[in-house]
C-alpha cells in the first residue's frame, strides 16, 4: 500500500531461530542484550493493540517490530506489518503501540498465527536496520478468535451540509499512531484521483482511533481533473484511504448537501 510510508522494509536476513546469535553479537559489543518487552503477548485477537518497549537497543540506531510466523517457517516475517523507530541515545525506546495480526504474508507464504502450536507460536521481532533479528517475543492468539472487522468511519453532521461546512470524522480499528489519509471525493472513488488534495492530516491515537475535522466543499476539481458538484448525482463521500497493513484499502462514508439555493428571476 503505497500510503503506508516506512511499515515495511527489506527481508529478515537472520532467521528467527538464529535470534540469540544476533542478541548474543550484540551483548558482546555492549552491556546489555537487545531486549524486546511487550505487554500483552497471550489471549489475543486479530487486530489486537499491544504495547512495547525496547531496552539495551543500538543507541540512536533504527530498528523494526514486525510481526512473525513460528520459527520452523522459513522467511518467517511479513514485512508489511513493520514498524520504524528510533533508539534514544541511551538504548532504550519509550512504551509504544503495536497492531498485531493473525493472518500474515511472509516469504514462504501465508500463515495463520490461530493455528500455530504452543510449542512454536508467532512471535514479535525486533529487528535492526539491515533486518538482523535482536530480539523476539511469543504471541498467543485465541484459535478460534474471529478476524477483526473493518475499519468504522462516521461523519458528524453529514445531512443538509453548506458549501465550506466543517465535519467532525471519527472511526475505529485503524494502524496506531498513523496517518491515513481522509479525502473529500467523488461518490464511489477507492483511490486519491476521484477526491480533493489536503494537507497531511493528523495521527490516530494508540487505540486507532480516527478522530479529525475536515472542511467540506460543495464544488471542487479531483486530482484526475474532472469539475464534482457535490449537489447533484452520484454526490460525494468521506474517503478513508490507507487504513491499515491487512486493509481494507478505503471505506467511506456518504456526504448530502443541501441544493443549490434556486436563482431569483424577473
Amino acid at each position: 500500500m503505497g500510503l503506508w510510508g516506512v511499515l515495511g522494509r527489506a527481508g529478515i536476513v537472520v532467521a528467527l531461530a538464529g535470534a540469540g546469535l544476533a542478541a548474543g553479537g550484540a551483548a558482546e559489543a555492549g552491556s546489555v542484550a537487545p531486549q524486546l518487552v511487550v505487554k500483552r503477548t497471550s489471549g489475543l485477537l486479530d487486530g489486537d493493540i499491544t504495547q512495547f518497549s525496547v531496552k539495551g537497543g543500538p543507541p540512536k540506531a533504527y530498528v523494526w517490530v514486525e510481526v512473525c510466523a513460528p520459527d520452523t517457517v522459513a522467511a518467517a516475517c511479513d514485512e508489511d506489518t513493520g514498524r520504524q523507530f528510533r533508539v534514544l541515545p541511551d538504548g532504550t525506546l519509550p512504551l509504544s503501540p503495536k497492531k498485531l495480526y493473525a493472518q500474515l504474508a511472509t516469504g514462504a507464504g501465508t500463515f495463520d498465527c490461530r493455528t500455530a502450536t504452543a510449542a512454536h507460536p508467532c512471535r514479535l521481532a525486533l529487528t535492526d536496520n539491515t533486518g538482523a533479528v535482536l530480539d523476539t517475543v511469543p504471541l498467543r492468539f485465541q484459535p478460534r478468535g474471529a478476524l477483526e472487522a473493518a475499519p468504522t468511519v462516521r461523519v458528524d453532521p453529514s445531512e443538509e451540509l453548506v458549501d465550506g461546512q466543517s465535519v467532525h470524522v471519527t472511526g475505529r480499528g485503524y494502524e496506531p499512531q498513523y496517518h491515513p489519509v481522509v479525502l473529500e471525493c467523488v461518490a464511489g472513488s477507492t483511490e486519491a484521483t476521484g477526491c480533493r488534495s489536503r494537507s497531511r492530516p493528523p495521527a490516530t491515537t494508540d487505540k486507532g482511533w480516527l478522530d479529525e475535522t475536515v472542511e467540506l466543499s460543495a464544488t471542487f476539481t479531483t486530482g484526475d481533473g474532472r469539475a464534482v458538484d457535490c449537489r447533484v448525482a452520484p454526490g460525494c463521500e468521506v474517503v478513508v484511504l490507507g487504513t491499515r497493513v491487512r486493509g481494507p484499502h478505503s471505506v467511506s462514508h456518504p456526504l448530502h448537501f443541501a441544493p443549490a439555493a434556486a436563482k431569483a428571476t424577473g
